[in-house]
């Protein structure tokens, strides 16, 4: 084994030099370690100080820039050289970052108060872009932004360099490359903010350059140990691993083509087009995000707690984008009675508190005596319903009544889902606490009511028509009624401190109405008229509170957006009015439900419907169905469901609940925003802004630096191949002026060779397929093909001379004169197109 292993390793140095094999690489080959660290850290400059470029100029952004380049380069050729050996590498690293953390712990206000005058100056740019109603800037520590945002780019592009360092140095990645730089681009393009001219080259280039580089494999730089080799083996061709001077030559040659491009493609990139006018659904889709994220920051991209539409047991502002998955949250029976939507009431809040609303929780001896607390809970939980009871029983008229049966298939089990207004339940355990009731429903779980639908004519159901002052027969229930009437005025009329007046200020927009319903649909006009309802609002950001964040910054919102918003404003008019969340039916969810032809309605419905006799039906409720409203109390009666929530618009549908394909579909097509956008008088530039927007498709954000990019990487692969093709002819010219005669030879000689194993006339089943022909061998071959009938200028005797002078240019000590390797390339030239011009039968060897 021991012996093996030392064969295996000393095969392994076999390098290929000059076409044939030597057990040795050849001498002592000069990598030119300086200059691949010095082409690298070119090449993160040029990354890093490009990146940065592009957004101080699409973002006019004034700071030194010239500190910031020095320091770059520094940065940058520091730590490309600390890849030069081994030792330099260990210390180095460890050194500069404790030079570089007790730095940035020195000057952290400057870095700190740089960076959110930066992310100030882009957040405004964005604001008056998407006219967003935003203010909010953050703290900055240090009045003299010129030095702080300096400071700043200086920290934050050491960060960037050593990504860099990591992609460019150790891998020569031109993904991560593009990864760590390309996204910042679109920071401008966005919002059609075009970065200068230098900064585009100075990325092309660096792409362009990476590519060629990674492609030709040369770029490595081992850390100079007893076991380094200068080659490698890629796909049994023997090759250095890096070399500078090709290494510079690359760069340079690219940052040629590279300059001759963006000269060309910059004022393609600069035409004005119409983006504000046209939009694509990729556009239209993120806008909602990016909009987010101005607004709310990276927190307002996330969801903090898991909610489906308006359930989240009063938490609100966690939410980026509401997400259900349809399945079937509830069965439900029942008989239609209305075209009104069927609100099942599942949570009640009480008291706001910023983020969340809390159950109620008042203190109840003020209403009643401890020994009458039972009795009055269970009568004030179901005080409409009791109410309109009692009416139908004392006036003797018919009022509507159903019963109902909910199944719990895949809603949370903590709540009971009701309707308005259920008087007694049974199949399940329920408790009256603060006048609300509470139970639970386990998944499975069918529980039935008796309930009165809301929909009838409330007006004359008054407190006098149903209590009769000092009638024996009601006992305490009138003092019942006064006590929760009063409390209900005093408890659900709160409004924190901090808030109110950023909540009243709206009243005097809004104004008041004649009674309580007319001031209730004005708040709800302004609401839809000033606010858009959304899937996808973005959560509110920590430490902000949620309505008054919703109202003055947000001004897009679900259910629960609305709702909240709905219950303070009425709270401010001083109407009693509390948070409620559960489901709704809607009359679409009824059109498509089941109908149960076994059940008579009479089983189930009583009093006159505002609908024909529809039937039973069960309706499978999903998640979707989710929803959160507002109750007022309305005097003498209880109460009352009000949604404030507008219908969603068409765009915001789409955009929520469009296909993956649909979405990307628009990369080529927009949506018409504004007017039409035809050629005008404007010119040739305006059939070019057209021709490019009609392509593009509302686009141009990305798609038109995305193609610029791909096409310089394609331009530059091409580019590659073809030195690939020309490398070797202007390797051999520079060789023979410069006296090298030997390669000259090598050069002509694999020439031969590869034409030989191309017509097939080489195979030889005893050797490998990689195995090297000697001289002695390629010629005696030619030797043997020649004829006096047809080989014009090709005679034996030259074929033999200059084999023996080949033989002897490539292993002898001393080097060919230039006479002799004149004899030697030309009859190697005859061979060539001697061999192209027959096409031989069969070669005996």
């Amino acid at each position: 084994m021991k012996f093996l292993k030392h064969k295996s390793k000393q095969a392994k140095q076999n390098e290929k030099c000059y076409g044939y094999t030597v057990i040795k690489p050849c001498g002592d080959f000069d990598t030119g370690r300086v200059s691949i660290c010095l082409v690298k850290g070119i090449l993160m400059f040029g990354a890093a100080f490009g990146t940065v470029l592009s957004i101080v100029s699409a973002f006019d952004l004034h700071i030194n820039l010239p500190l910031i380049a020095g320091a770059f380069l520094i940065l940058s050729m520091l730590l490309s050289f600390m890849h030069y050996n081994r030792v330099i590498f260990n210390i180095g690293y460890p050194v500069a970052f404790l030079i570089f953390t007790f730095s940035i712990l020195k000057n952290r206000s400057y870095v700190n108060s740089g960076f959110q005058a930066v992310v100030n100056q882009i957040r405004t740019d964005y604001t008056d872009y998407f006219l967003l109603n935003f203010t909010g800037e953050a703290y900055e520590a240090v009045g003299n932004r010129y030095l702080a945002m300096t400071c700043a780019f200086v920290y934050l592009g050491f960060f960037l360099i050593v990504l860099l360092n990591v992609a460019i140095s150790n891998y020569m990645s031109i993904f991560f490359t593009v990864l760590l730089t390309f996204p910042f681009l679109q920071f401008g393009l966005y919002i059609e903010k075009m970065p200068s001219l230098v900064s585009v080259f100075l990325l092309l280039a660096v792409y362009a350059g990476v590519l060629f580089l990674k492609r030709s494999g040369h770029y490595s730089l081992s850390e100079r140990r007893k076991k380094d080799r200068a080659f490698t083996v890629r796909k049994n061709v023997y090759s250095y691993k890096g070399k500078g001077k090709v290494m510079g030559q690359l760069l340079g040659l690219t940052c040629i083509i590279v300059l001759a491009f963006s000269v060309v493609s910059y004022p393609i990139m600069n035409i004005t087009l119409p983006g504000s006018e046209k939009t694509s659904a990729l556009k239209a889709s993120t806008d909602t995000v990016v909009k987010n994220l101005v607004q709310g920051g990276f927190s307002s991209l996330f969801n903090r707690y898991d909610a489906t539409g308006g359930i989240s047991g009063g938490k609100l502002g966690g939410v980026n984008r509401v997400k259900t998955d349809y399945e079937t949250d509830l069965e439900v029976t029942f008989v239609p009675s209305s075209l009104n939507p069927l609100y099942l009431k599942a949570y009640t809040g009480a008291e706001y508190m910023g983020d969340r609303w809390e159950k109620p929780n008042y203190d109840e001896s003020v209403a009643v005596k401890d020994e009458q607390r039972d009795e009055y809970e269970n009568f004030t939980a179901a005080l409409e319903a009791n109410r309109l009871s009692d009416y139908s029983d004392r006036m003797q008229t018919d009022v509507m009544s159903g019963r109902i049966a909910v199944k719990n298939v895949g809603a949370d089990s903590s709540y009971l889902y009701l309707p308005y207004y259920t008087k007694e339940e049974t199949g399940v355990s329920a408790k009256a606490d603060h006048s609300v009731i509470y139970g639970s429903s386990p998944a499975g779980l069918t529980y039935t009511g008796i309930y009165y639908p809301y929909t009838q004519n409330l007006s004359p159901l008054t407190y006098e028509d149903i209590i009769l002052e000092n009638h024996e027969e009601y006992g305490a229930l009138p003092q019942y009624i006064k006590s929760y009437d009063r409390l209900c005025k005093e408890v659900y009329t709160e409004i924190p401190e901090e808030i109110r007046p950023e909540i009243e200020k709206y009243t005097a927009l809004i104004g008041e109405g004649a009674d309580t319903m007319e001031t209730v649909e004005k708040i709800h006009d302004y609401l839809a008229g000033n606010y858009s309802y959304s899937l996808n609002p973005g959560a509110t950001p920590q430490g902000k509170d949620f309505v008054t964040w919703f109202l003055n910054h947000q001004k897009k919102g679900f259910c629960v957006h609305f709702a909240t918003a709905g219950t303070l404003l009425c709270r401010a008019y001083g109407i009693p009015a509390r948070y409620v969340e559960g489901y709704v039916i809607q009359t679409t969810d009824i059109a498509s439900a089941t109908l149960n032809e076994g059940e008579k309605v009479s089983d189930w419905f009583s009093g006159e419907s505002e609908l024909e006799k529809t039937g039973v039906v069960t309706v499978s409720v999903p998640d979707a169905n989710a929803h959160a409203w507002t109750e007022i109390y309305i005097d003498n009666f209880g109460w009352i469901p009000v949604d404030f929530t507008p219908p969603s618009e068409e765009a915001d549908i789409s955009s929520d609940y469009s296909s993956f394909l649909q979405l990307f579909a628009g990369l080529f097509s927009a949506q018409q925003g504004g007017g039409d956008s035809a050629v005008t008088s404007e010119g040739q530039q305006g059939a070019v802004s057209h021709a490019i927007e009609k392509v593009l498709g509302g686009n141009s954000f990305i798609l038109l630096p995305l193609g610029i990019l791909v096409l310089v990487l394609v331009l530059a692969f091409f580019g590659w191949k073809l030195s690939v093709l020309l490398r070797p002819g202007i390797r051999r010219a520079i060789s023979y002026r410069k006296g090298r005669y030997d390669e000259v030879l090598s050069y002509d000689y694999r020439r031969l060779i590869n034409l030989l194993k191309k017509r097939g006339l080489l195979n030889n089943p005893s050797q490998k397929p990689d195995a090297q022909v000697l001289p002695l061998e390629a010629f005696g071959l030619l030797e043997s093909m020649i004829t006096d009938e047809v080989s014009g200028k090709v005679r034996k005797e030259d074929v033999r001379k200059a084999g023996r002078l080949l033989e002897k240019g490539l292993y002898g000590k001393e080097q060919l004169t230039k006479t002799e390797t004149d004899y030697v390339s030309g009859c190697i030239t005859q061979c060539i197109k001697y061999i192209v011009r027959q096409a031989p039968v069969s070669i005996e060897k």
